[in-house]
């Protein structure tokens, strides 16, 4: 969804930002304190799909 207010809390109220943590090593302390996975998620990585054979010169 374009443009939602992320701040709208599901109790009908408002959130507020109260800290900001750019430092990639207090993030990981901080979430491991708090008990919130802290590690990034792992993906497979990006193949090309599967190519089927096709018939250029058929005779039929």
């Amino acid at each position: 969804m374009f443009a939602q207010d992320i701040l709208v809390c599901p109790c009908g109220g408002r959130r507020s930002v109260v800290a900001f943590v750019a430092d990639a090593g207090q993030a990981h302390s901080l979430l491991v304190t708090l008990g919130l996975p802290a590690d990034s998620a792992t993906f497979a990585p990006a193949r090309d799909p599967p190519q089927a054979e096709l018939a250029w010169e058929d005779p039929a």
